[in-house]
């Protein structure tokens, strides 16, 4: 499901948005008429579509997924109060467009797995949350929990508190298989925290 050409996971595990237009470039190049190269463009564009005052492309999914524990955490009263903020963040990525064209899955749950990615990424950073009121650095072991917590509950967890689940399926399969390849202990720990919160 959801399979691509080997050559295009450059695209994909790049993560800087200046370097995947030029990797973009030379894909469309080389797969003239390709549906999916057409999506990744596509996606890339509503991801970036606002620019930062130092030229620099804003990044609007990697916001959209940082929301997403937020929204888990929230102290909402009702399911649809939740379900309400979880689609706006989702139809912002283009979530809800053409969801039967396969082509379009495709991209999608690709790109949410490279905003997945960047996000990682960032987590690696020693400025990352840090604690006691941003005095001191979390540990790599602590680093590793938070990196768990976020991801699980902007995918499984705030699914199931906005009973979202089937609607989410393909982003929670994305956040995941993007998690899982963090760490060989990530698929253990991340049903490990399915089953505590259960």
């Amino acid at each position: 499901m959801y399979e691509i050409k080997p050559s295009w996971h450059q695209y994909y595990m790049e993560t800087e948005p200046e370097r995947r237009q030029q990797i973009w470039l030379s894909l469309a190049q080389r797969y003239p008429g390709e549906p999916v190269i057409g999506h990744m463009k596509r996606f890339f564009n509503l991801r970036h579509e606002k620019t930062g005052e130092n030229g620099k492309l804003i990044d609007g999914f990697l916001w959209e997924i940082m929301n997403l524990p937020i929204v888990y955490d929230g102290r909402l009263l009702f399911v649809k109060g939740r379900q309400k903020q979880v689609r706006e963040s989702l139809r912002r990525m283009g979530y809800y467009d053409d969801v039967e064209d396969e082509a379009v899955k495709t991209a999608l749950y690709w790109e949410i797995r490279n905003t997945v990615r960047r996000y990682i990424e960032c987590c690696q950073n020693p400025n990352y949350r840090k604690k006691m009121f941003g005095v001191v650095a979390l540990d790599d072991d602590e680093r590793k929990t938070q990196i768990l917590k976020d991801c699980w509950k902007m995918s499984a967890g705030v699914a199931a508190r906005a009973k979202m689940e089937e609607e989410m399926e393909l982003f929670i399969k994305a956040v995941k298989d993007e998690y899982f390849t963090s760490d060989e202990r990530a698929p253990r720990w991340f049903e490990e925290m399915s089953k505590e919160k259960a």
